[in-house]
């Protein structure tokens, strides 16, 4: 199994510097707006929140005040009746007087202790049938009889539309003033609580029954599964939550209970609605934190990019000078320290471009001396590297191995080589191995046909950097084929007087020996 590669990955200098730039700029700004958004937006939605508990809470309190105003004026009647000798007339002129100081009192009545009506006085405006009534089977009026209570208000109820209140007050004399109060002024008053577009007030009773709405088509229906009708109705204080309706529409809502009447007022709104000024707000806010980030990040980018360019550029222009290309100069002004960096590498670049072309020339000089003594050499030399490349072959190389080609450098030498012989023995010769001891190698190479005699001697030695690290051959290839044909004719020589002085010798010993 190949093990994975790890790649290393380079993040571009601009990028890292318009990342950090625009964190720096827009990340604090962002954070900050958004922040005083949010607070901004609950501070907003809790003043309305109390507004609309306020406008419940004041619709209460005027509804408390409307009979905490009557029970004052009952209370001076109350001690007006309870002297004894007060004629009949009088007390009729007590009530009327009453009568006429509230345009929402239907009539006030004297009860005795039967609950019949003794005296009666009522407003023709609201009252279209007066009659006198016996109570004695009330309720209301029963449970006053019975307990010790000074005042009992009746369930509310509606003539032709119209909402009713019966109140009863207990007289010392045994008496009780029974009042009818009519509630359609503050039920008109109800109707024109309006706030928003559809924001609007309406009343309950304890049992979630709407007694007072603005659509009359909604009066005495229940509305016990709304959530905020069930919380009011159970609650002794004011109070506010948000909810959803059966349409699935989020509500916002506030209520406050009215014990005197065991009831409830209810103010709701739709939640878009009521906090449409708060959306807006932040939608704006939003919109300009939005805009600010994008000029704080297109300002980034433009610091951003002149950081960076001239940095990207220094990067740049000492690449080009490890290349050995000092040509070239930076044309960047930056006005600041940056500058003062661009200006020395210039005159480093030009320094080094000085003391490379000194370089060169030396170079240039001592490569002609080389190849002079190299061409001048009567044996043929060839360096290769360890495959077998050419790095080097001088013109007498070239006619003893029958290479016409020129410009060789970096192409492998048996491949130009003809004499299959030859190739094998020079391939074999650069692939052996060097000793430890770095002696030469050197090998005869017989190249003779049938016609002619021709032998080459090469002598191999290894190629090291001053470092020690071998990096190729060098092969002195020398023609031998004189030096061949002088040994053999010095061996027939050795052999032809060998042979010639070995014949009389014998013969003088024949004769010696037939003498003796």
């Amino acid at each position: 199994m190949v093990p994975a590669v790890k790649k290393n990955v380079k993040l571009p200098l601009f990028v890292k510097f318009v990342v950090i730039m625009i964190l720096l700029s827009a990340g604090p700004l962002a954070f900050v707006g958004l922040r005083t958004i949010n607070i901004n937006r609950e501070a907003l939605q809790t003043s309305i929140l109390e507004l609309h508990t306020q406008l419940a809470k004041s619709f209460r309190d005027k509804i408390n005040d409307h009979l905490g105003v009557i029970s004052n004026e009952v209370s001076y009647i109350t001690n007006v009746l309870t002297t004894e000798d007060i004629p009949w007339p009088t007390q009729e002129t007590l009530l009327k007087t009453m009568l006429d100081s509230h345009e929402n009192i239907v009539s006030i009545s004297l009860l005795d202790k039967t609950g019949y009506e003794k005296i009666k006085v009522y407003n023709p405006l609201l009252e279209k049938q007066p009659k006198l009534l016996n109570l004695k089977d009330n309720e209301i009026f029963q449970s006053l009889i019975s307990s010790n209570q000074q005042r009992v208000l009746g369930p509310l109820y509606f003539v032709e539309n119209s909402p009713r209140l019966n109140l009863f007050y207990r007289l010392p004399n045994k008496l009780t003033i029974f009042i009818t109060l009519s509630l359609q002024t503050l039920w008109d008053e109800l109707d024109k609580i309006r706030f928003g577009k559809t924001g609007h007030a309406f009343i309950v009773d304890n049992n979630g029954l709407i007694i007072a709405h603005k659509s009359k088509d909604r009066l005495l229906t229940p509305a016990i599964d709304i959530p905020i009708v069930k919380e009011a109705i159970k609650s002794v204080t004011i109070g506010s939550r948000e909810y959803t309706d059966k349409t699935g529409e989020n509500i916002v809502g506030s209520y406050a209970p009215i014990k005197s009447l065991n009831c409830a007022v209810i103010v709701q709104q739709p939640k878009n609605e009521a906090y449409y000024s708060s959306i807006i707000i932040q939608r704006q806010a939003i919109s300009l934190i939005i805009a600010s980030i994008i000029l704080s990040s297109l300002a980034a980018f433009l610091i951003a990019r002149n950081l960076s360019r001239p940095i990207l550029a220094l990067a740049s222009f000492a690449k080009r000078i490890a290349q050995r290309d000092f040509s070239g100069r930076l044309n960047i002004k930056t006005h600041d320290e940056l500058n003062d960096l661009i200006m020395t590498f210039n005159d480093m670049s030009a320094e080094l471009k000085k003391y490379d072309d000194m370089q060169i020339d030396k170079i240039i000089a001592e490569k002609t001396k080389t190849e002079a003594i190299i061409f001048s050499i009567g044996e043929g030399i060839v360096m290769t590297n360890h495959r077998g490349e050419i790095l080097l072959i001088n013109h007498q190389a070239r006619n003893m191995l029958g290479i016409e080609q020129t410009g060789l450098e970096g192409q492998y030498l048996w491949n130009y080589l003809q004499e299959q012989k030859l190739k094998d023995t020079l391939e074999e010769i650069i692939r052996e191995k060097d000793s430890v001891s770095d002696e030469p190698i050197i090998k005869e190479i017989d190249l003779s046909g049938d016609n002619y005699t021709k032998f080459y001697q090469a002598n191999k030695k290894p190629v090291t950097t001053p470092k020690g690290e071998k990096i190729g051959a060098m092969m002195v290839l020398r023609d031998i084929t004189l030096e061949k044909e002088i040994d053999r004719m010095k061996e027939d020589f050795l052999h032809s007087i060998t042979h010639d002085l070995r014949n009389p010798i014998t013969s003088i010993r024949g004769f010696l020996k037939f003498m003796i």
